[in-house]
């Protein structure tokens, strides 16, 4: 494991400029601060965990990766994040990704040559095995909406395949063969378990999900509109459409009533996440609950508490938390035949 001796050695200077570099210090100019940064970089350095943990300012800030920090999804985050962070007079200091892996890596490496404690992680991209070694690094380290199976303790995630299941029985139930699709990026992990897991729980009931029926979209309330204009435009029969997220469900919604379609009783949808959107259009729409500012807060408790040594991550048993389905006014029996 490489030292901050042989960083020192690798960019010509002294380890006491290497140690002011890592505790981002003045006093060093900008060109031997871009030598000593490329050389950690190059190395893989990261200071020692134990060294770091003396330094207790360190632990009064939360660092917090997220995609996206404006919509209504990530907004609650923020929001679940700040709630706790207030409460133990930690600072939070948010970084967005915008989904780009590098950036992601970049913010990381960057919390932690600054010897974050806390670190809040949403990633849709770092591999498994990457994510074990930063778990290494930072006793704080939580990942957000996702399962890593080795360190599933330091993980915070969602039941997608009960949520699934919700959403294709309230279409059954109510007599819907014919159902289209508003997928999202499967680039999003949450996104493709959803879309698996529903697929698989209307297989069980002898309904085939058809591939001419499914929308990519991009997540967007313009997105959902595009996608439902382009399933009006082909033709083809469905009676329901079950959006992944809120945000394609309110889109698809407008524009289905714009084009004069009643809802639900001649088209239900049902959309995802009970997002102030589910309740902004009328009639407003089934959706499912996701607690994901009860979610956030947990996380940041989480890594609040393994950095400061107050919870045994070895004792946590289930970070896992369950969603429900919220029934509004826009699901019914099914209008048209299912031959």
């Amino acid at each position: 494991m490489p030292t901050i001796k042989d960083v020192a050695q690798l960019a010509g200077v002294s380890p006491a400029l290497v140690s002011r570099v890592l505790n981002n210090k003045s006093g060093v100019s900008d060109s031997t601060r871009t030598k000593i940064q490329a050389a950690i970089k190059q190395l893989n350095y990261f200071p020692n965990q134990n060294a770091r943990a003396l330094n207790k300012g360190n632990l009064s800030a939360i660092g917090v990766i997220l995609p996206n920090l404006i919509t209504p999804y990530f907004s609650s985050i923020i929001s679940g994040i700040e709630t706790i962070a207030t409460k133990h007079d930690v600072q939070v200091v948010l970084n967005s990704s915008a989904f780009d892996q590098a950036k992601e890596m970049a913010a990381l490496d960057t919390l932690i040559e600054q010897r974050y404690q806390s670190v809040f992680l949403f990633t849709t991209s770092i591999s498994d095995h990457k994510l074990i070694e930063y778990a290494d690094k930072v006793p704080g380290l939580v990942i957000f909406d996702r399962k890593v199976d080795q360190i599933a303790n330091r993980c915070v995630w969602l039941d997608d395949q009960a949520a699934a299941q919700q959403m294709a029985d309230e279409l059954i139930k109510n007599g819907h063969r014919q159902i289209a699709v508003l997928d999202l990026p499967h680039s999003l992990l949450h996104s493709s378990r959803r879309f698996s897991y529903f697929k698989r729980a209307l297989k069980l009931q002898g309904i085939e999900l058809s591939s001419g029926l499914v929308e990519q979209t991009d997540g967007t309330i313009q997105g959902g509109e595009d996608a439902i204009y382009n399933l009006l435009a082909s033709g083809r029969k469905f009676t329901c459409v079950a959006c992944f997220n809120d945000a394609t469900a309110y889109g698809a919604t407008n524009f289905l009533i714009a084009q004069g379609k009643r809802i639900p009783s001649q088209i239900s949808i049902i959309g995802f996440n009970d997002s102030i959107y589910s309740k902004m259009t009328v009639p407003s729409f089934h959706t499912i609950h996701t607690p994901i500012k009860k979610m956030a807060k947990y996380a940041t408790q989480l890594a609040i508490d393994l950095a400061h040594n107050l919870t045994n991550v070895e004792t946590i048993k289930n970070n896992c938390f369950t969603p429900h389905l919220v029934k509004n006014a826009s699901v019914a029996t099914a209008a048209i035949s299912q031959d």
